[in-house]
């Protein structure tokens, strides 16, 4: 080995190396990547809905699980934030002849 050697034969790991090949921090938004619910499913149980509920932010539930859970805690269940029952509005979907949910509009299949 000469003096201005370049080699990578080093009795340590630098911290690069520590995280990008073993151990180390790792980027927590590398985990499982983010699915979104089937249009018919409620954000609680991950069932599909009988009576479906809104709550103002967009999140679908279905009402025999959202308000038990927001009478004892009184939180939403999925973001944490304070819900009343109140802030629940009654969703209705339009269903085909087949069952299917479809537009009321364009009777098209969701």
């Amino acid at each position: 080995m000469g003096k201005k050697s370049m080699s990578k034969d080093r009795g340590y790991i630098t911290a690069s190396e520590w995280a990008i090949e073993g151990g180390g921090y790792k980027n927590k938004m590398e985990g499982v990547p983010f699915r979104r619910l089937p249009f018919n499913c409620c954000a609680v149980s991950f069932l599909p809905f009988d009576d479906p509920v809104c709550t103002a932010d967009g999140t679908v539930m279905d009402i025999m699980h959202a308000v038990p859970y927001v009478q004892t805690h009184g939180k939403h269940p999925v973001t944490g934030e304070p819900l009343q029952l109140k802030d629940l509005t009654k969703l209705t979907f339009h269903k085909n002849s087949e069952g299917d949910y479809e537009c009321p509009v364009l009777n098209k299949v969701f």
